[in-house]
């Protein structure tokens, strides 16, 4: 069997294409986009061909704790090219939303079986850099059980805020009304967002 190669194009793709939304938009979605070109030993890409990719995530060094592993199975377009969608495969071991990605360094290690089977070859093994999502760091947006997004934020001196979105409206007992003999009625609306006792 002819040794291959692989051409890793690693592509991280921004702003929720960098991951597949399983939750609400507002949140980091839990999978990330992977791109290669498959070619042979002699660099020759290798089109339209069913491939099959085993992806491992390795903590700490490029011979770390493998924390997750799954396969795929793509078949390579005209120019060689295979997309993965990481997070997404067949799981192998562990659980994709339990790696601790701001704890420590993470490397993702890739073998091929070109035929498409499971003879997986390994290819080579490379860091994990910061994506679109880890950029916006400095603010969380989390959902509440009645459904408000609630945007947590940090300043420069470590102070924690929280906005809940979308904000109470006021409650508004109406305009004024005057009057020392006749019982008058307040026209109080009801919240359009959150509650409130007259």
């Amino acid at each position: 069997m002819k040794k291959t190669t692989l051409a890793l194009l690693t592509v991280l793709i921004g702003a929720a294409s960098v991951f597949l939304p399983r939750q609400a938009s507002a949140q980091a979605p839990q999978a990330f986009k992977y791109q290669t070109v498959v070619r042979d030993n002699s660099g020759e890409i290798i089109p339209n061909q069913l491939v099959s990719f085993r992806i491992g995530i390795l903590q700490d060094d490029i011979n770390g704790t493998l924390v997750y592993s799954e396969t795929h199975g793509s078949t390579t377009n005209q120019f060689g090219m295979a997309v993965l969608e990481i997070g997404t495969g067949s799981i192998v071991t562990g659980v994709f939303g339990d790696i601790s990605w701001g704890t420590a360094p993470h490397f993702l290690k890739l073998e091929l079986d070109q035929t498409g089977g499971t003879n997986y070859q390994f290819m080579g093994v490379s860091q994990l850099l910061s994506v679109p999502y880890c950029q916006n760091a400095t603010s969380l947006t989390l959902t509440s059980p009645d459904g408000n997004n609630h945007e947590v934020t940090i300043s420069n001196s470590g102070y924690i805020s929280s906005n809940c979105f979308p904000m109470p409206s006021v409650a508004d007992a109406g305009p004024d009304q005057y009057s020392l003999v006749s019982p008058i009625t307040l026209a109080a609306n009801t919240p359009d967002s959150g509650t409130g006792l007259w």
